[in-house]
């Protein structure tokens, strides 16, 4: 098996707090060596682990050379997929939470003189580069383990 964590993070300007919609977020990817995923099995989380000799893999020429390119080639495509869905669930509450303070203000700015529609513009101005930000988010690989089952 080979256990992938992936860290979805979004790297922009500290003013527009990315933060509130999408924290740097682990996805956890396990594939088998028929490159399955199997990473809704708990059982791995439970097992008792025992680590082992790096030289073992060095030693296994087509594990190295073939499989093991093939599972984490695989665990990107799936890390890829959860990181759509969560980068588009952050985008949807951006700007949700954002059109709601934007009619907000707005229906403010109709019955106090002293909103003006720069302040509305401003906030909109905030909201597209959020969502631009957002939409940017980035995934990374962060940790990879082998595990041989017994």
């Amino acid at each position: 098996l080979l256990e992938c964590l992936f860290v979805v993070e979004c790297i922009a300007p500290a003013v527009l707090h990315t933060d509130r919609f999408l924290p740097a977020t682990a996805v956890r990817v396990v594939v088998d060596h028929t490159l399955a995923d199997c990473s809704a099995e708990r059982a791995m989380l439970k097992a008792r682990m025992e680590p082992g000799q790096p030289s073992v893999i060095a030693a296994a020429g087509p594990l190295r050379d073939r499989l093991l390119p093939e599972m984490l080639e695989k665990a990107r495509t799936i890390a890829a997929g959860k990181s759509a869905a969560l980068i588009a669930g952050a985008r949807r509450a951006a700007e949700e939470k954002l059109r709601a303070e934007t009619d907000r203000l707005t229906a403010l700015g109709e019955l106090n003189d002293h909103i003006d529609a720069a302040e509305v513009e401003a906030l909109r101005r905030h909201g597209a580069a959020l969502e631009a930000a957002i939409a940017g988010a980035q995934t990374r690989l962060d940790a990879v383990r082998l595990v041989r089952r017994e």
